[in-house]
């Protein structure tokens, strides 16, 4: 009955678009999606929250006043645990050695000369 199932993932919501096949003869069964079923499909491989949003429409397989053979539903999901950071300790900056130039140091040794 179903025929493709398109599934979307936004900000921590699931679109679940559902296009059925219709039915080849008029004594087939019509057959309409219910919002379990869409649940249960939903919940196979995400943890479903709540229903935000279902088609205005029925959908099954047959088309009539009101039903459709493809319709769109959102759920919320439900947010994944977070692994706690760990705090590190910020990198201890380097000292810089300051080395004299050999014209400063020769510059102080004719001064404490001078000076004497």
């Amino acid at each position: 009955m179903i025929k493709s199932i398109n599934k979307r993932v936004e900000k921590n919501i699931l679109y679940l678009e559902i296009e059925t096949t219709l039915k080849a003869f008029y004594s087939h069964k019509n057959v309409l999606l219910t919002e379990e079923q869409v649940f249960e499909i939903a919940k196979t491989e995400h943890e479903i929250e709540s229903l935000i949003s279902s088609p205005p429409h029925n959908v099954g397989n047959y088309f009539s006043t009101g039903t459709k053979n493809v319709g769109t539903w959102a759920f919320k999901l439900k947010p994944k645990p977070r692994a706690p950071r760990k705090k590190t300790k910020p990198a201890a900056q380097k000292k810089t050695l300051t080395k004299s130039s050999l014209r400063s140091k020769i510059n102080k040794i004719a001064k404490d000369l001078n000076s004497e």
